[in-house]
């Protein structure tokens, strides 16, 4: 299925308006598409954050901004860092993370 097909918005339907699919759920949820885009593999956005930034705190910070074009407020930083200390490997984490706020409606609603 051509990408333009699944997310192709008519351009005069107000953005609040427009409503995400279920084929688009399952595509940005299941897809081998984004599963390998975000993971921290040569030549992901992922692995290019990671290779620019001193420490977790930063990659949160930068993975933020990729995807949603801001910095993570309080409570998402709070959350996240629950979940990086429960976990072995950080970079796995932060995987979960931009899989995550790709997945979200924040992502969604603003693209």
């Amino acid at each position: 299925m051509m990408l333009s097909a699944l997310f192709g918005v008519d351009p005069s339907i107000p953005g609040d308006d427009v409503l995400g699919t279920i084929p688009q759920a399952l595509f940005l949820m299941n897809g081998p598409m984004v599963n390998n885009r975000t993971l921290a593999r040569p030549g992901t956005v992922l692995a290019e954050i990671l290779a620019t930034v001193p420490d977790e705190r930063a990659a949160v910070n930068a993975i933020y901004l990729r995807v949603l074009s801001r910095y993570p407020n309080a409570q998402e930083v709070k959350i996240f860092s629950r979940y990086l200390d429960k976990v072995e490997n950080p970079v796995e984490a932060l995987e979960d993370l931009y899989w995550a706020l790709i997945n979200s409606t924040e992502f969604i609603s603003r693209r």
